[in-house]
C-alpha cells in the first residue's frame, strides 16, 4: 500500500498520539504512517518474515524522523 494514501486515512481515524492496531500489518506501511504522523502502533502478521521486513523498516524510518517515530510492537499469531 502507498503511505500517500494511508496518510489521510490515519490522520482522519485517528489523534495525534493514539495507537493504530493493524491486525494484518504486513510489511508495516500502516506504522510507517502513523509513525510519521505521531501515532503509536500495534502491527501484527502470522508471516515472521513479513514482522522482519517491517522492523526493517522502522529502522530506516529512525534515521527520517527519529523525533516522532516510535519502534512498532510486532505480535505473531
Amino acid at each position: 500500500m502507498d503511505l500517500a494514501l494511508l496518510d489521510p486515512i490515519v490522520r482522519a481515524a485517528s489523534a495525534e498520539d493514539a495507537v493504530v492496531l493493524d491486525p494484518f500489518s504486513g510489511s508495516g506501511t500502516t506504522g510507517i504512517a502513523a509513525a510519521r504522523l505521531g501515532r503509536r502502533y500495534i502491527g501484527v502478521d502470522q508471516e515472521e518474515e513479513y514482522l522482519e521486513l517491517a522492523m526493517r523498516r522502522f529502522e530506516d524510518l529512525e534515521g527520517e524522523v527519529a523525533a516522532q517515530a516510535r519502534p512498532p510492537e510486532c505480535t505473531r499469531s
